[in-house]
């Protein structure tokens, strides 16, 4: 999907779409949607889920994604003060992952 207004392709997880509620986080630092913790098992490891504070609704046509190592990611945490605020259209995305590979 696009992020910004360039040519440039990311691949992120989307972790909320239309109608969900995202927010960081739990006093365990946990991420939830629609008030449950999420269990991310593919996070980076020795990375939290978030250092960024947030509490967004997602209205229609729009998504909230994050990547993997969250630490160095720009995602929607990093365009919060964008307009948007974070928020992706679903109309930017261009394809899925069918499978990752680790080395």
């Amino acid at each position: 999907m696009g992020l910004a207004p360039t040519e440039t392709v990311y691949i992120k997880r989307v972790i909320a779409l239309e109608g969900d509620t995202v927010s960081c986080c739990t006093d365990q630092g946990k991420i939830t949607l629609n008030g449950e913790p999420l269990d991310e098992p593919y996070i980076y490891p020795q990375d939290s889920p978030s250092t960024t504070k947030f509490d967004v609704v997602v209205p229609h046509g729009r998504m909230w994604v994050m990547g993997d190592h969250r630490s160095v990611s720009v995602d929607s945490r990093s365009l919060l003060g964008a307009p948007g605020g974070g928020l992706i259209r679903t109309d930017k995305i261009i394809g899925t992952v069918d499978f990752r590979l680790h080395f």
